[in-house]
């Protein structure tokens, strides 16, 4: 004080405004609770409890917002330069590169999560004082500007939501024909790759490993007969009672009978062979012919996927200009309205100033009469002031809606545009998915050709080889023939001289022989 002497406070060191200092300001909000008990020995301390819980109740609290505006300023500003830089970035973005459709969904994204935190941080107003006589300057360009302004975006608006909502139908329309097509086509793509798989593993694994078996047991089975064959040719008499002639008549006779057995049964397993062969070729080709055909539905599928990208694309292009128009007026405004904060805050405490001084220095009564007539016009003026305020805080409110309207519908395309490149993905994968499927039918006929090649290969060398033994048989035949014929005299000398021995021995040798002791001796002289 200027007294030199420290002025009273009332209930500066009450406990009661010590708990209320935060909520006093409005910036807290205080909440008590009071424990009471009802005993006698407590009911000094619960009448003070209640006391003091009333007097904490009765007092009256007038809250004023301790608002900072300057901070508020800052972000809207630094929220301004991000959206010019995202502008910018666009449109470098959509002059360099006409194909970045996915980078401009994205910073599309971006873009709109930008608009979206600065919708969802409310712009506070000023606080006018209410008992207070302000005096402001009201300028008509300022107020009619921003109407008209107002008034097309929100037709623009208008029309851009149109066209969204109508882009947005047509996506989900295609987007719920298409899908359970696309998985159609995966399904049966997996089945026609499973088939050939299986044929693959068939031709690799089982027939061929047959064949090769087959041929094998043939081999050894001729090779048997053939070494059969010249060891009996070739086998000479070395008993006395062996009938050589007969022996290898039967040979040849049992040799012909099992090589035209042989034949047949080679004749036989070669027609099944290649009856088999012609039916597992039959289904490859059907089942060429079906992959062929899924190929052909997949790529009119991609070429409808395509267009529907294509238009798309350009329904994108659309909305991200409108988006483009609409970030640059939503920055326009908000550069308007800080600045009309900063002048009304101006004038505010302008007013407060002269009202302090005009406080400070009084007046005189003379001069009240015009502080007066200033006073009617400066609550005139601040009715209509009201007035102004809220009808711009409707239409603040009104755009506002609008905007969050646009920012959820771009966010929709956005979403749609990921969606759609999702599809195209899938699809690129199945046409890859398709033409791995041709190159293995091609690759499995290929090698269905080259194994009938072989097999009929391997059928004539096995002709070749019995008509090659079948030869050497009858060559064999023919000589052993010619050879019985000219050998016929001489086994007839050579069985004359094996019993001649047995011829000059005669009875003379019978009669040497017997023994006059023997049991036949007495016989033959009662005989005799």
């Amino acid at each position: 004080s200027q007294s030199g002497k420290q002025r009273h406070i009332p209930y500066r060191d009450s406990k009661l405004t010590f708990l209320l200092q935060e909520s006093l300001g409005g910036n807290a909000k205080l909440a008590m609770i009071c424990a009471i008990s009802p005993s006698r020995s407590c009911k000094n301390e619960t009448l003070s409890t209640l006391r003091f819980a009333q007097r904490a109740k009765a007092i009256r609290n007038k809250a004023v917002v301790n608002e900072i505006m300057q901070d508020d300023v800052n972000v809207l500003r630094e929220q301004i330069r991000l959206l010019k830089d995202e502008l910018l970035r666009m449109k470098s973005n959509g002059s360099s590169d006409n194909n970045g459709g996915y980078s401009t969904g994205w910073n599309a994204r971006r873009s709109l999560h930008i608009l979206k935190m600065s919708l969802t941080r409310p712009t506070p107003l000023p606080i006018v004082k209410d008992d207070s006589d302000e005096e402001m300057e009201i300028d008509e360009n300022d107020v009619e500007m921003p109407c008209v302004q107002a008034a097309s975006q929100v037709s623009r608006v208008d029309r851009l939501s149109a066209d969204l909502m109508v882009s947005k139908e047509n996506l989900l329309r295609e987007k719920y024909e298409n899908d359970p097509e696309v998985s159609r086509v995966n399904i049966e793509l997996k089945r026609v790759q499973d088939e050939l798989d299986g044929y693959r593993s068939f031709f690799d694994m089982g027939e061929r490993d047959v064949l090769m078996e087959e041929i094998q047991d043939l081999r050894s089975q001729l090779q048997y007969y053939m070494e059969s064959s010249s060891a009996e040719s070739t086998k000479k008499p070395c008993s006395l009672l062996q009938l050589t002639h007969q022996g290898r008549l039967s040979t040849t006779t049992e040799l012909d009978e099992i090589s035209a057995a042989n034949k047949d049964e080679v004749e036989k397993g070669s027609w099944i062979e290649r009856e088999s062969n012609s039916c597992l070729v039959e289904e490859l080709k059907l089942a060429l012919e079906a992959s062929r055909s899924v190929a052909e539905k997949l790529t009119l599928e991609l070429e409808s996927e395509k267009k529907c990208a294509e238009e798309l694309k350009e329904a994108l292009q659309t909305a991200m200009q409108g988006h483009t128009r609409i970030l640059e007026q939503y920055a326009e405004l908000q550069e308007k309205h800080t600045a009309l904060l900063l002048r009304n805050r101006k004038i505010s405490n302008d007013i407060d100033n002269v009202m302090e001084a005009a406080a400070g220095v009084g007046v005189k009564d003379a001069e009240s009469k015009f502080i007066k007539s200033l006073a009617t016009e400066i609550s005139v003026l601040k009715s209509e002031r009201e007035r102004e305020r809220q009808q711009w805080r409707d239409e603040n409110k009104a755009l506002q809606t609008q905007l969050r309207d646009t920012a959820e519908a771009l966010q929709a395309a956005g979403e749609l545009l990921v969606r759609l490149k999702e599809a195209e993905e899938t699809a690129a994968i199945a046409e890859k998915r398709a033409l791995l499927a041709e190159k293995e039918t091609e690759k499995a006929n290929k090698e269905i050709d080259s194994l009938k090649k072989n097999h009929d290969r391997e059928i004539i060398l096995l002709k070749q080889k019995s008509r090659s033994s079948k030869e050497a048989l009858e060559r064999t035949e023919f000589d052993d023939s010619e050879a019985s014929k000219s050998d016929g005299g001489k086994s007839e000398q050579r069985w004359t001289e094996d019993f001649e021995p047995f011829c000059k021995r005669g009875d003379t040798e019978l009669s040497m022989d017997t023994d006059p002791n023997s049991w036949f001796a007495g016989y033959d002289r009662c005989n005799i």
